[in-house]
């Protein structure tokens, strides 16, 4: 078993674990607030504002139980000083293969910068926990401005009757977002950590957002997905077009 690093954001952690399965697992070591150094490191855009401070304790608590119901994950730790050639694997080397622009997705990149094939296979194994048969989110962050966006969400809407059969994981600010724009009431679920939040996706039939974690979360758990991607990118070379799913 070997020890790998990663300073996260979350969800670039997530993204991270088919590498981490296909080197044969081992222990994860989280890095508190060093997104902005390794962003910085490996020349990988600019550090916004929201990157202060991240990982968070909070970020790798919510997350932990998630990485540890893993069978490739032995346990997830929080490095104290140097960690030297205690650590096979530095996870952060993947910004150096995106450089200032993604071309293509997250577990291609991952698998070209630690030299080994592409698997897109699930790689999420929880207990699902049905409680409907869609789950829906949809952040603040990482909208599309094409005009047929919000047409297209009212269609899935409509087609899946998401206020009766849908259920909305996320924040409760997104929750409320997400009504208002829609003219809809589709009901909150609350969840505690990020295994729980894997466990309605899992007990889901499909899955319903924009580009975010948890998008991640149901691409690892093998759901069929309706993904909603950014505009100012051509699809090819979004970080989240994998093989199957769907886009809009």
């Amino acid at each position: 078993m070997a020890n790998f690093f990663h300073s996260g954001n979350l969800g670039d952690v997530v993204w991270s674990l088919p590498t981490i399965k296909a080197l044969g697992g081992g222990d994860l070591y989280l890095a508190k607030g060093g997104i902005p150094s390794a962003i910085r490191k490996y020349n990988n855009g600019p550090v916004f504002p929201e990157y202060e401070g991240r990982l968070s304790q909070k970020d790798i608590d919510l997350i932990t139980p998630l990485l540890e119901a893993q069978p490739y994950i032995g346990s997830v730790k929080i490095p104290i000083g140097e960690l030297g050639e205690i650590i096979n694997y530095d996870l952060d080397k993947f910004r150096g293969t995106v450089g200032q622009a993604f071309k293509t997705n997250f577990i291609e990149t991952f698998a070209q910068t630690f030299n080994h094939a592409a698997d897109y296979s699930p790689w999420l194994t929880v207990a699902p926990n049905v409680v409907a048969k869609y789950a829906v989110t949809r952040t603040q962050r990482y909208h599309s401005n094409k005009t047929t966006t919000i047409p297209n969400w009212l269609t899935l809407i409509r087609d899946n009757n998401l206020e009766k059969d849908g259920v909305f994981v996320g924040l409760p600010d997104e929750h409320k977002a997400f009504c208002e724009l829609f003219d809809i009431k589709i009901p909150y679920y609350k969840c505690n950590d990020f295994l729980e939040l894997a466990q309605v996706i899992a007990g889901s039939a499909a899955f319903f957002s924009n580009q975010t974690f948890a998008y991640g979360l149901a691409r690892g758990l093998g759901k069929e997905t309706v993904l909603e991607t950014l505009s100012y990118r051509p699809l090819e070379q979004n970080e989240c077009y994998l093989p199957g799913g769907h886009y809009f």
